[in-house]
């Protein structure tokens, strides 16, 4: 059972949000989760997406929820399982997670 479909998962928005809120460059954000500038520059603009442990990290960071990261305001009812939210993200994403 699929929440949403890829093109309707903004990763960049809700990561730039984060980004944003904290008042944070993009060499700033991408220092703190351990990225490369160019790797946040392609999450925020949805032509990289980040691995869940990338999304994990991030909620851990800056004390925001892992829905919130991957589906913003667009779900009705929160996910609090980690291990569920890590299956819906395989099945959309069809990642192996080998990081």
């Amino acid at each position: 059972m699929t929440y949403m479909r890829k093109d309707e998962i903004d990763f960049g928005g809700n990561i730039k949000k984060v980004r944003l809120k904290h008042k944070l460059t993009q060499a700033q954000f991408a220092e703190i989760i351990g990225k490369s500038q160019s790797t946040v520059y392609g999450y925020e603009n949805n032509t990289i997406v980040p691995p869940f442990k990338v999304l994990v990290r991030i909620s851990s960071l800056f004390n925001v929820s892992m829905n919130e990261l991957m589906w913003g305001p667009k779900l009705e009812e929160p996910i609090h399982d980690i291990n569920r939210l890590h299956l819906i993200y395989n099945e959309i994403f069809a990642e192996k997670d080998d990081e």
